[in-house]
């Protein structure tokens, strides 16, 4: 049964096949036959079916709900606001007619602020939820537990929510073992990024495990395609804000060739003590002034390089002290400083340097860093 096992079984008498543990998606069921004289069909008689998964299962109702959610909240949130507004100048108007009453309007202020703090408190726990629902939508990290030497991860959102993601898939196909990682960085942060990000892991989810599209490029191409529609772009001018930075990658586990696409964002594999720059196409995943068609690139890995992955809030940061930005050069610098170290070590290297750079000074945008060692 194709989709379930891709060898035929042994030939029997008995009429009847069993397949358990039929996981959702699409597959085909062949058979072949043989008389007495043992003369078998050519052709297998075929049968094709489609397992769905339950509704409640699918990334886009997971999406869905998030929305809803978030729109109820933030409905909530702007209309007890307007409503407290208006309950202020109201007694702001009457605060001089009626003296007498000050100590009452006083109490009662001081109720609505009470009031407020818990619809905020409120609202706080609800984003604080969204949170966890977009971490769920994140890839398990076994996955790169499972397919690399070492890894390596620096995620931290600005705010709760975020614009950057992270995503991986492996699969298995004529004797071949791939692994796709994306690392993406959508237009803003906070609530917008993450309504972004979601859509973008819903996309590369359907794209790459449904519709089987593997090359980056391709990926990149059909990516763009879809969020033009879900956005409903048409090139305007107040639209070339709206999309994503990405790179993806491709990596052929047996034999370590590896294929790259950006969009925007480059990719960089450290290999004795230098970099290598694989550079992007320079269009992000929508729409854009020019848009041109996104390159891929091969390249042969070897044992010990180190793939980074990025966006672009590490190198954006602002220091502390000078008002100055990392920059992209001190982060290759630091990347060939450390790379003689194991990855965990790395990680906690790259940590402390952004948090010394930042100092005291806020946090400008999501981060996300992703290593992993060949």
């Amino acid at each position: 049964m194709i989709g379930q096992n891709d060898n035929w079984s042994p030939p029997s008498t008995v009429k009847t096949a069993v397949f358990s543990n039929i996981t959702p998606g699409k597959y085909q069921f062949q058979v072949i036959s043989a008389n007495n004289d043992n003369i078998w069909n050519i052709v297998p008689a075929t049968f094709s079916f489609e397992i769905k998964a339950p509704f409640w299962k699918e990334t886009w109702f997971t999406t869905l709900m998030l929305f809803i959610l978030i729109v109820i909240t933030f409905s909530i949130f702007e209309l007890r606001t307007r409503s407290l507004k208006k309950a202020k100048r109201k007694l702001e108007n009457e605060v001089n007619e009626r003296t007498r009453e000050l100590k009452t309007q006083k109490e009662e202020l001081k109720e609505q602020k009470e009031e407020l703090q818990t619809s905020n408190d409120k609202i706080t726990d609800s984003i604080n939820y969204a949170g966890k629902i977009q971490d769920a939508m994140f890839p398990s990290l076994q996955i790169f537990r499972n397919n690399f030497q070492e890894f390596n991860l620096f995620y931290k959102p600005k705010d709760i929510l975020s614009g950057d993601f992270y995503w991986a898939k492996e699969y298995k196909s004529k004797g071949e073992h791939h692994v796709v990682v994306v690392a993406a960085d959508c237009t803003g942060h906070g609530i917008p990024g993450a309504l972004v990000s979601m859509l973008g892991i819903s996309m590369l989810t359907e794209i790459v495990s449904n519709k089987k599209i593997t090359q980056p490029s391709q990926v990149l191409e059909e990516l763009r395609k879809e969020i033009k529609v879900l956005l409903k772009q048409k090139g305007r001018l107040e639209e070339r804000d709206e999309g994503i930075e990405m790179a993806i990658c491709a990596l052929n586990k047996k034999t370590n060739e590896f294929e790259y696409s950006g969009a925007i964002n480059p990719l960089y594999i450290v290999r004795n003590k230098e970099i290598i720059v694989l550079q992007p196409t320079f269009n992000p995943v929508g729409v854009f002034i020019k848009e041109i068609p996104f390159k891929n690139i091969k390249f042969q890995l070897q044992k010990d390089d180190i793939v980074y992955m990025f966006s672009d809030g590490y190198v954006d940061q602002f220091n502390g002290k000078t008002g100055k930005k990392f920059k992209i050069k001190r982060f290759q610098e630091l990347l060939i400083e450390i790379s003689d170290k194991d990855m965990d070590e790395q990680q906690q290297i790259i940590e402390e340097t952004f948090y010394n750079w930042k100092a005291n000074s806020l946090q400008i945008d999501d981060i996300l860093i992703l290593g992993f060692k060949i």
